[in-house]
């Protein structure tokens, strides 16, 4: 029974307020959670630009970068190193001294002569925050600069090439700084691909705060991405040492090493799919070869 009061209907009045305090309640309720959503989006949004600057364009892209100079000015050096020993052997329009002054030349590039010194100007400030992504990728990287910096080095060193002819052909020191040429290609190569492997990886993660981030270095599949790395430091260590030995299969040693570029190019250790592909495939081959084997 509705009561009037001074002609207002008072059940009309608690209804109209009621519904108008479950609506105001409703809309701050809607308020809240898109403010609060939007916080999220932003507190994401900051930690991927956060971790974007600090570890990607201040850590990984720009050692990405360096590495790659530091690579192509070897792979450039020693290929002119060749191609001035082969004129040399072939057409002998090359003064010895005019040959000793031209492989200077090349080893005095700015780049290489930053390299065969062990400054590595253009890479070493990112040295400490490449520790964040695991021991093995930074001792890979110095590894790698390593190789490239005695390469070039032996490479454009007439002493060094004339002391090499002693024991074989101009012709075969001319060949062989061709092959290293191409090994050191790979391997920047297979680097770059494992770099964009992890930009890749980790921009694919739904990253709530700074923890999710730091456990990701925890997960399966980066364990897998880093023993991938020690495979790669393995083999090149091997044929770092088989180069400084007197005696040695160098030969098999660079094949074996060069191989293993191949096979692993395109192998990304970062996704599972590829890994489980390649572990049915090395199954598959075993169990053909168990049924081929006579009984």
């Amino acid at each position: 029974m509705s009561v009037a009061t001074g002609g207002i209907d008072v059940n009309v009045l608690l209804n109209t307020i009621l519904g108008g305090v479950i609506t105001i309640s409703g809309s701050l309720a809607v308020a809240a959670l898109y403010i609060s959503n939007q916080n999220k989006v932003q507190r994401k949004r900051h930690l991927r630009e956060m971790i974007q600057r600090d570890y990607f364009d201040n850590c990984i892209n720009p050692t990405l970068g360096a590495l790659s100079e530091y690579g192509m000015n070897t792979v450039f050096a020693l290929y002119d190193s060749s191609v001035l020993l082969g004129r040399y052997v072939k057409y002998r329009d090359i003064p010895t001294g005019e040959l000793e002054r031209k492989l200077k030349e090349i080893s005095n590039r700015p780049m290489l002569m930053d390299l065969i010194s062990h400054n590595f100007t253009y890479i070493s400030k990112y040295r400490p925050l490449l520790q964040k992504f695991g021991t093995p990728l930074q001792s890979s990287i110095i590894r790698t600069l390593q190789f490239y910096s005695s390469v070039a080095s032996d490479g454009t060193s007439y002493a060094v090439l004339k002391k090499s002819s002693d024991s074989s052909s101009l012709e075969e020191v001319s060949r062989s700084l061709g092959v290293l040429a191409l090994i050191i290609e790979r391997t920047l190569i297979y680097l770059e691909k494992r770099f964009i492997n992890l930009r890749d990886y980790f921009s694919a993660k739904e990253l709530e705060n700074y923890n999710d981030f730091s456990n990701v270095f925890f997960e399966k599949d980066y364990a897998a991405f880093l023993s991938v790395i020690e495979q790669y430091m393995d083999g090149l260590t091997k044929l770092m040492d088989a180069m400084k030995a007197e005696k040695g299969d160098r030969a098999n040693v660079s094949l074996t090493f060069s191989q293993w570029l191949a096979d692993n190019m395109e192998s990304n250790p970062l996704d599972n799919k590829t890994e489980r592909e390649k572990i049915q495939k090395t199954q598959s081959e075993i169990l053909s070869q168990t049924k081929k084997s006579p009984q």
